[in-house]
């Protein structure tokens, strides 16, 4: 399903996909995650595409990116439906391609006002789980699915266009989830408590050792 509807996609953004091949060319390391996972899965459309950089690839990546706009003070402050809220200062690039806005944020860590740090980006450990497509000749990575179900976990937005339980629902029912991975990559990202707690309640699954058990997925 997700390939043939890379397939579909790919065919009306060629210029998107020329952009992803000289990523590849660059050796530089990227997945596709976030909405795209769910517009992929038949849930939503999405109308961007964010890419997760591996660490010190932004520049690279932001050189490609054409008719660029850099944010170099990028700061985001997230309320978390819980009640907890993230911080985040780093540096962005947007561009609109072939009508789609692909948006590329510089890794840095994340601060939660309960004391929580958390870091993403696409670590060897995320690159080496990405899912590969081959799209009209160009290799597009997907990010595992569970870099985004973790996302999620660490920002749990709920309105103004976010909807974070819903879409950790959605994935964890439509794609099988590497318990193994979830673990490993929740102690890289700094997976704390109160994001375990709303992993637990939206998709069943544990990423912290000694809490609740895993429950088996639908693929």
């Amino acid at each position: 399903m997700v390939h043939a509807a890379l397939k579909g996609w790919g065919a009306e953004h060629p210029n998107i996909l020329r952009y992803l091949d000289r990523l590849n060319r660059e050796d530089v390391s990227w997945g596709i995650f976030s909405g795209f996972v769910l517009k992929t899965a038949g849930v939503r459309e999405t109308a961007d595409i964010d890419l997760l950089l591996s660490e010190g690839s932004f520049d690279a990546a932001a050189s490609l990116l054409p008719n660029a706009r850099l944010d170099n003070e990028c700061h985001v402050a997230i309320q978390c439906v819980d009640g907890d809220s993230v911080q985040l200062s780093t540096r962005e690039a947007t561009a609109v391609i072939d009508g789609t806005a692909v948006q590329l944020m510089q890794p840095a860590p994340m601060y939660s006002r309960l004391g929580g740090r958390y870091h993403l980006a696409m670590t060897p450990l995320a690159a080496n789980a990405r899912r590969h497509y081959g799209v009209h000749g160009t290799s597009v990575f997907m990010a595992n699915p569970a870099d985004t179900v973790l996302a999620k976990a660490v920002m749990r937005r709920q309105g103004a266009g976010k909807q974070d339980a819903l879409d950790m629902v959605h994935i964890a029912h439509r794609y099988t989830i590497d318990r193994s991975y979830l673990a490993d990559r929740a102690q890289e990202i700094g997976l704390d408590e109160p994001a375990n707690n709303f992993l637990v309640h939206h998709t069943g699954h544990s990423a912290l050792t000694g809490s609740d058990t895993y429950h088996a997925l639908a693929a």
